[in-house]
């Protein structure tokens, strides 16, 4: 299973704090962060049968 783990997050801001956030990259996950979610909490659940199971 894949995550972020405390440490890859404190790497990140430590780098954005020294470096700067102008690349691209990091631009476009700020800008992605900031916009918030696309898709609510309660659309997701609707859309697993999974958690429909889960909920019953």
């Amino acid at each position: 299973m894949f995550t972020l783990r405390g440490h890859d997050i404190e790497e990140f801001v430590g780098a954005v704090r020294r470096y700067g956030a102008e690349t691209t990259q990091v631009k476009a996950l700020v800008d992605a962060a900031n916009a918030g979610p696309e898709i609510a909490n309660v659309h997701i659940a609707q859309a697993c049968g999974t958690c429909q199971l889960r909920a019953a």
